[in-house]
């Protein structure tokens, strides 16, 4: 039984349940960060893993998040996926927190959205209708037609990946993730 001051996190189960876990010293805090905008974003358009860099206003969004988090204490890495709109966001936050090293991984990707990718939200209905109801499907097991993923997939991807930090980081301040939007 946990004692009246232990604290207390929401780690989600394989089955996407929230469970409650007791954390103590042994634990890693993991911020999440999305990528700021770029064009494809104002234009509405599905980036997926099309490799899209940071407009204007996506790199003052990710300045202002450095700022922000640079006061809330000793950061003591950086995580991103590979793309260049997350590597330029965790770049922007990492100068603002001390001029850390940004760490690339992979693993951090957005969901691959398959032929949809390129695509404005408008159109993706009509140019390609199968992977569009895939994409709007309740079933989380069903990968986007054109080498897209399951939500399953993205969401063993990303856990592993998230776990694998964490491990690696317990007990150590903040980790910072620059992560793709999601689908």
């Amino acid at each position: 039984m946990l004692g009246s001051n232990s604290r207390v996190a929401a780690d989600l189960g394989c089955n996407g349940n929230a469970q409650s876990v007791p954390i103590g010293i042994a634990y890693a805090e993991i911020v999440v960060v999305r990528h700021g905008e770029t064009e494809w974003n104002a234009d509405k358009r599905i980036q997926g893993h099309l490799d899209i860099e940071l407009n204007e206003i996506g790199r003052r969004q990710a300045t202002a998040v450095g700022e922000r988090l640079s006061r809330e204490g000793k950061i003591s890495a950086i995580y991103s996926s590979d793309l260049k709109r997350a590597f330029e966001t965790a770049n922007l936050i990492a100068t603002a927190c001390g001029g850390l090293e940004v760490i690339k991984d992979p693993s951090l990707r957005e969901r691959n959205l398959g032929e949809l990718q390129g695509l404005r939200h408008a159109a993706a209905a009509r140019v390609c209708p199968k992977a569009f109801k895939v994409l709007r499907s309740q079933k989380t097991d069903r990968e986007i037609p054109g080498g897209g993923e399951s939500i399953d997939q993205v969401y063993q991807r990303s856990t592993t990946c998230l776990r694998n930090i964490s491990m690696k980081h317990k007990g150590r301040p903040s980790q910072i993730n620059s992560l793709a939007e999601r689908y």
